[in-house]
């Protein structure tokens, strides 16, 4: 037998020890299993074509694309991460859906890139403007009530009668160790004794002012401001007997406007930007009172969330808010403030407006409620500084923000009761000046009631 009979013969035995077939993947998964041949249509170009959106037929008569398992994946050609967002649907195209998405992306990044001056001056040429003034400007706008409030107010920034004829003993003693109340023993610092609200205490006065001071010396935020500072300083000023069950007072940081339609709109129509307050002095309502808010709220449509406020924020739906306030840390966000505080007012005239169309039935009765309608203080403050704003709606519904007075500063002890006076000064507006004018017009108390307007 030849050498070449012998190896043909080997071979024959090797070849049929070997399997009939290769194994299936998942049983060796060393084995790698290349692509199937594709036999290459005569008529069809070598390029691959591109299928279109929507060309649902190609799709179905192509098939499935083979897969190589060696080819590292990638992006389809054209395509880019953002595939995995929502498809628009059939309905829109996609170069329309496209070009609005960017719309409103641009949209968006433009309003955030405003400033909050250029927000501000920017509504001076809408349809409801919002437009700043100031007390002092020689103008017919400014209403007489608040002309006489920022009178009275400027007395007690200057520290002209703030501190009860009670306290001067006190004061006096504290002056001998305490140089922070040297500048307060002066004759024109005293007013008569008044039989109703209660002077602050020494003790308090240096409680505030030291917390101020630390909350100043260790940089805190502005939420440590209004928890540690400012609650205490508005409980110090109306947590008083004449107060109680008539005035409160509210940290309502969360508190938005609600609803958009009272946000005044941006240019073309577009809605404004809604802001949020701080905190609210509000009017603490009587059983009449809750009862005639009862009535307005049955006359609401079922969709319409019911409040007096601009807002849906819970505790604050049947509490008419008299002053609301805007806090900052020291010196940053003025600019931020007067925008949020010009739009906050802006909105709460415009609910004003909005309760008094739907709660009175005769043009009489509304344009007399317009009319009387009193200006609306409001407070910013920014960090030890206590500032006095107010607004006023115009003759062609323009909405006026009327500024600035600085009432007083927790960098004082002066500074403080300067504060509290002030604060209780417009407490005491708030009682006898918009409560009556709130269940006259806006929330009419039954007709076997009657609130007169006081001076």
């Amino acid at each position: 037998m030849s050498s070449s009979d012998n190896n043909s013969r080997l071979i024959e035995a090797w070849l049929s020890t070997l399997p009939s077939s290769l194994p299936d993947k998942e049983t060796s998964p060393g084995i790698r299993k290349k692509r199937p041949f594709m036999a290459m249509d005569p008529n069809r170009s070598p390029k691959r074509r591109r299928v279109r959106d929507g060309d649902e037929t190609t799709k179905e008569n192509e098939g499935p694309l083979p897969i190589d398992l060696d080819i590292t994946p990638r992006p389809a050609a054209g395509s880019s991460s953002r595939s995995i967002l929502p498809k628009p649907s059939s309905s829109t195209s996609p170069s329309v859906s496209s070009s609005s998405a960017a719309s409103k992306s641009s949209q968006r990044s433009s309003q955030r890139s405003l400033s909050p001056l250029k927000r501000i001056t920017g509504t001076m040429l809408r349809p409801y403007p919002i437009m700043n003034q100031t007390f002092n400007s020689c103008t017919q706008e400014l209403p007489v009530g608040l002309r006489q409030m920022h009178r009275e107010l400027q007395e007690m920034s200057e520290g002209i009668g703030v501190i009860d004829e009670s306290c001067r003993v006190e004061i006096a003693h504290e002056a001998l160790t305490n140089p922070g109340f040297e500048e307060i023993d002066r004759d024109v610092r005293f007013r008569p004794c008044s039989s109703s609200t209660l002077c602050p205490s020494v003790a308090d006065v240096n409680r505030i002012f030291k917390r101020a001071y630390d909350a100043e010396k260790s940089t805190s935020s502005e939420a440590h401001w209004n928890c540690y500072v400012h609650v205490d300083l508005l409980g110090l000023a109306l947590d008083r007997p004449e107060f109680v069950g008539h005035i409160g007072h509210l940290n309502c940081t969360t508190a938005c406007i609600q609803p958009a339609s009272l946000i005044p709109p941006r240019h073309a129509g577009k809605p404004g930007e809604s802001k949020m307050i701080d905190f609210a002095i509000y009017l603490d309502p009587d059983p009449l009172e809750v009862e005639a808010m009862r009535v307005m709220a049955d006359r609401q449509p079922e969709h319409v969330e019911p409040t007096v406020n601009p807002t849906w924020y819970e505790p604050l739906v049947a509490s008419p808010i008299a002053i609301p306030m805007e806090t900052k840390r020291t010196g940053e966000g003025w600019a931020e403030a007067m925008v949020q505080s010009g739009v906050w007012m802006a909105a709460h005239l415009n609910k004003l407006r909005a309760l008094v169309d739907d709660m009175n039935d005769d043009h009489e009765t509304v344009q007399k409620a317009l009319d009387t309608l009193p200006g609306l203080p409001f407070l910013i403050v920014q960090g030890h500084d206590w500032v006095f704003l107010a607004a006023s709606r115009g003759p062609q519904d323009q909405t006026y923000i009327w500024s600035k007075l600085t009432i007083g500063s927790t960098s004082s002890h002066l500074g403080i009761y300067r504060i509290v006076s002030a604060l209780q000064y417009l407490a005491r507006w708030g009682q006898k000046v918009y409560r009556p004018w709130f269940f006259t017009y806006a929330i009419p108390m039954p007709s076997t009631v009657q609130l007169p307007i006081r001076d």
